[in-house]
């Protein structure tokens, strides 16, 4: 589909189709990059290279860098199982920013946000203090 989209509208069109899926990986990267817990950030940051490794093995193929696979280009190759999995993609992707972005609303930091989702048991001791310094034993 990428080579009817080039061959039809030009290097402007090719370039705007790419333009799109890069800027699609750089918000899933920003979206990593912000995530509230450490779940997310991999879930974001997955997805990223995920749509970035498909993008670059499907232009790879079509100008003959690669050989053919069978690799869709997300969410322009033919295909219904493959759009159906991009968009849910995207929609995980959604979430994980609109969690982020409420939580950054209420102005919790990652290590609060994870601290007061999960209350710690009462017979649990507290974390170690960071700042203070362990004996050494010699």
């Amino acid at each position: 589909m990428f080579t009817v989209i080039a061959e039809e509208t030009g290097f402007v069109g090719a370039a705007v189709v790419l333009a799109l899926l890069c800027w699609l990986c750089l918000r899933a990267l920003r979206t990593a990059l912000r995530a509230v817990d450490g779940y997310a950030a991999l879930l974001s940051g997955g997805l990223c290279v995920w749509f970035a490794a498909q993008t670059f093995v499907n232009v790879a193929m079509t100008v003959g860098m690669l050989p053919v696979t069978g690799i869709p280009l997300p969410f322009i190759s033919y295909g219904g199982s493959a759009l159906s999995i991009d968009l849910a993609a995207a929609a995980l992707l959604c979430s994980v920013a609109r969690e982020t972005a409420q939580s950054a609303a209420l102005g919790l930091d990652a290590d609060r946000a994870t601290s007061e989702a999960v209350p710690r048991p009462e017979n649990d001791p507290a974390p170690p203090d960071s700042t203070a310094v362990s004996p050494v034993l010699d």
